[in-house]
């Protein structure tokens, strides 16, 4: 039996073999990720009836590659605890290749992420990074509405 956190306004733990119905009128939409081992492996979003959906911001940076253990450290023991303090946080993938990198949060509304951008935690957060010298060229942010997630084990394909 797989164990399903459930993220966004509802939260706690099902066990469920399948997605399981939810109240949602607690939600607008519903996060499903499943525990196998210590690691999560799926991720599932449903639009449903009241017409709001999850937003996706993607901030784009670079960072100096012989600095990329202090970007990660920062990344893990600055960034995501300020993300966490934010209202409307859902959820976070932070990833890297050599020194093109990549931030993916995911918000409950555009209210959301215009509250992050005028957040004082926020904005000593940037003003920290930037004071770091690891950071170079020009960081992007584009701001999408997710339709769909899905993360699927690669150990053992498609999940059924």
């Amino acid at each position: 039996m797989r164990s399903w956190f459930v993220l966004g306004s509802i939260r706690g733990l099902v066990r469920a073999d399948s997605i399981v119905p939810i109240d949602r009128s607690k939600s607008s939409h519903l996060v499903l990720l499943p525990k196998i081992a210590d690691s999560v492996v799926e991720c599932r979003v449903s639009k449903h009836t009241a017409g709001k959906i999850m937003i996706t911001r993607v901030w784009h940076t670079l960072v100096q590659e012989s600095r990329a253990a202090d970007y990660e450290r920062f990344a893990q023991e600055i960034s995501l605890p300020m993300f966490r303090l934010q209202k409307g946080y859902l959820g976070v993938i932070m990833a890297r290749e050599k020194e093109r990198c990549i931030v993916i949060s995911f918000w409950e509304s555009a209210a959301s992420i215009e509250a992050l951008d005028t957040s004082p935690t926020y904005k000593a957060t940037v003003a920290k990074i930037l004071a770091q010298g690891f950071l170079f060229g020009e960081q992007t942010t584009q701001v999408f509405e997710t339709h769909l997630i899905e993360m699927l084990d690669a150990r053992n394909g498609p999940s059924t």
